[in-house]
């Protein structure tokens, strides 16, 4: 994503999966002001000829988990076909680099405050190469990412008097709730 150069980003996957046909149907709420527009399987109109019903319950888990600790709509979360602003991606980091990558987005974008919807996708069975997805490993690699996000401190950075503050996420063993207490650090930005 670093070498993209457009104002507008299309992430698709390579093995035909994916209709070249539906970009405009990503773009709409781009152009209509949304940061970002992500392909569902799950909403009417969508679907998928690729979708088995271990890899649909695997998805429906995590969909529920991730919109139980963020407070997303999401209906479907591990489907790769979306739009971007250029400074939409900008404000996010990825550090997955496998079938995660598209949970590990979605979470950052909601904490990044983008403005997210969720268009109707039809996923065909790929024409190309071979799947390299193992469903275990690869849910394994999901929750990982899921929890690693949830257990990490946010941050907001005030670049005006360059401090950052954070806040450290601690948990009440007692209780079991989330507590917050702000730290604020200076940072030299370059």
């Amino acid at each position: 994503f670093e070498m993209a150069t457009g104002d507008l980003i299309i992430m698709m996957d390579a093995d035909g999966s994916h209709d070249p046909g539906e970009i405009p149907l990503l773009l709409d709420p781009i152009l209509d002001g949304f940061d970002v527009a992500k392909g569902s399987r799950l909403l009417p109109g969508g679907g998928s000829a690729d979708f088995t019903p271990f890899r649909r319950l695997g998805n429906k888990i995590f969909v529920s988990m991730v919109n139980t600790l963020y407070s997303t709509n999401y209906t479907d979360l591990c489907y790769g076909y979306r739009a971007f602003k250029k400074e939409a991606l900008d404000r996010i980091y990825c550090s997955s680099n496998g079938f995660e990558i598209e949970t590990e987005q979605s979470i950052l974008m909601k904490k990044a405050g983008l403005k997210i919807k969720e268009v109707p996708s039809f996923e065909a069975k790929r024409k190309n190469g071979n799947s390299n997805l193992n469903s275990i490993r690869d849910g394994f690699k999901i929750l990982n990412v899921i929890l690693k996000e949830y257990l990490k401190p946010s941050y907001t950075i005030n670049k005006k008097d360059e401090h950052v503050i954070s806040y450290t996420n601690k948990v009440n063993t007692e209780s079991g709730q989330r507590i917050s207490t702000p730290d604020h650090r200076s940072l030299d930005f370059k």
